[in-house]
């Protein structure tokens, strides 16, 4: 009897510890790459099977409070839920599809996740989003072969100055010790490039159209 009790408690202890790691990755994942996350159908399942073997030993725990000594078999049974919540863990990554929405004014944009859309406004009325991108083909950052350390970050707005307006630059590109930065205005939009310094393109203009027609494609219609 002790022995399949021991046992039994033994394999919570593994499968919380193997569980609240794929937890504690997956909320890390979270913080710094959402929209990875959000991108992944299996991240809820592979985090949330913490939940299993928490639930087990506190169910075990009020059997064995209510009824103890535990019969064998219940031991037993209680290790299925337990190799349920560990396999979970090696949930492989499904592509979900996510789009996030973000508006400029009364139009409104659906962005794929692999281009780490960020700091646009998901309701009508917004200013600006922005979007990473790495290499001259502005492959997607979640896209890219590598790590994207040095990746183009690119915006459209409303208007210059993240929408808020103001005199246009006198230049299109600027840098300073840190960025190069390029701001153009396009029929009714602003749209910008920034890379770190030291790796700016040595014909920044030839990007202009292709970052116009990348931003543009992800207009949708607003109804």
């Amino acid at each position: 009897m002790r022995i399949y009790a021991l046992f039994f408690w033994s394999a919570v202890a593994v499968s919380l510890w193997w569980c609240g790691e794929a937890y504690v990755h997956g909320a890390i994942g979270n913080t710094y790459h959402l929209m990875s996350t959000l991108g992944d159908s299996m991240y809820t399942l592979r985090t949330g099977a913490i939940v299993i073997p928490i639930a087990v030993a506190l169910m075990m725990l009020a059997l064995w409070l209510w009824r103890r000594p535990l019969a064998p078999p219940t031991y037993v049974l209680g290790l299925i839920p337990l190799g349920i919540a560990v396999a979970l863990t090696y949930l492989p990554r499904v592509e979900s599809g996510y789009e996030q929405t973000y508006w400029l004014e009364n139009q409104r944009h659906s962005i794929p996740w692999v281009y780490g859309p960020y700091n646009g406004n998901p309701e009508r009325g917004g200013d600006y989003f922005l979007i990473r991108v790495w290499g001259a083909e502005l492959t997607p950052y979640y896209q890219a072969t590598q790590h994207p350390t040095n990746h183009l970050i690119l915006q459209k707005a409303v208007d210059f100055n993240h929408g808020k307006g103001g005199p246009p630059p006198e230049n299109n590109c600027v840098a300073d010790e840190s960025h190069f930065r390029c701001e153009w205005r396009r029929g009714d939009y602003v749209y910008a490039m920034s890379i770190k310094a030291g790796s700016a393109p040595t014909e920044p203009s030839l990007f202009f159209q292709p970052v116009e027609e990348l931003l543009n494609s992800f207009e949708t219609d607003a109804n």
